[in-house]
């Protein structure tokens, strides 16, 4: 599956010839990357690249580091695919670039200009390189050729999301239930605010099977809003009083009728108690209204 406009073509294998200056090296000298940014990979996309090896052989070579801890090894930077598929194919040798370095943003880049490093891949890779201070979110993104906007959009695809969303996500859009990179964005944003909900909903649409685009999103987006508005309603709504309260306030009220009394025959003379009064008056007559309300 393409990832974004910049991935053209459908065989890795004719993505060019050896170009850069190459030696044979044994493919058991050679170990894969732990740091490779490509995670997801077809099993129908693994099996045709194998077919093609057996035919054509490998048309473009991969590019290997000497091994940090074994001076006879090699790590490849670039094109684990076609070194996996060389040993599943039979192949005993593979044509080879060796550098003295090749960067995680170098690697992360080689795999980008090709077919199917996923979305999720590359917005993990673009956080892991920002965590761990390797690259600064500009330099990703002119290294990718996108801007900073396109960057950083992709990157809070899995920044503070939560992993059962990332996952859901991840599996329908590799399903191709989920081709909408916008619908995926809003999701991760709406997680952020609404996490529990947002998970639950999310494991409930991918056992659904049914496709998932911006429509479906727009109703969750408006049901929060309507939940929203109804919470808020709730929260400025006059309570309800329970037997108890009402009795309370009864006794309460009588107190202050009998300081009324008091006040209106001018025997409260003293100012802060004249306001005292007042505002037990104010309080009592609120109080009245809301048990009028409720048994209206």
């Amino acid at each position: 599956m393409n990832l974004l406009d910049v991935i053209t073509g459908s065989n890795e294998q004719e993505k060019g010839a050896k170009t850069m200056e190459s030696i044979e090296v044994d493919l058991h000298l050679i170990e894969e990357d732990p740091l490779n940014p490509r995670k997801f990979l077809s099993d129908k996309d693994e099996d045709e690249m194998v077919e093609s090896i057996k035919d054509r052989g490998i048309l473009q070579a991969i590019v290997i580091i000497p091994h940090p801890d074994d001076s006879t090894r090699y790590i490849v930077k670039d094109g684990n695919r076609r070194r996996r598929n060389a040993l599943r194919a039979g192949l005993k040798t593979i044509p080879a670039v060796i550098k003295a370095e090749f960067s995680e943003l170098d690697q992360l880049t080689a795999n980008v200009m090709r077919k199917d490093m996923t979305i999720f891949d590359l917005s993990h890779s673009i956080n892991r390189l920002i965590t761990n201070k390797i690259a600064k979110q500009k330099q990703i993104g002119l290294a990718l050729g996108f801007n900073e906007a396109k960057t950083s959009k992709i990157a809070s695809l899995t920044k503070d999301v939560h992993q059962s969303i990332i996952d859901n996500l991840e599996w329908m859009h590799n399903q191709g239930m989920c081709k909408d990179f916008s619908a995926m964005y809003e999701i991760a944003n709406l997680s952020k605010e609404h996490p529990d909900e947002v998970i639950k909903w999310v494991e409930k649409f991918a056992a659904s099977g049914k496709s998932l685009g911006m429509p479906e999103v727009k109703k969750l987006k408006n049901q929060f809003v309507i939940d929203e508005e109804k919470e808020n309603k709730e929260t400025t709504k006059a309570p309800d009083y329970n037997e108890k309260v009402i009795i309370d306030i009864t006794v309460k009220g009588k107190d202050s009728l009998d300081r009324i009394s008091l006040l209106s025959q001018g025997k409260i003379k003293d100012e802060e108690e004249r306001v005292e009064v007042l505002n037990d008056l104010a309080e009592l007559i609120n109080d009245l209204k809301i048990i009028q309300k409720q048994y209206k």
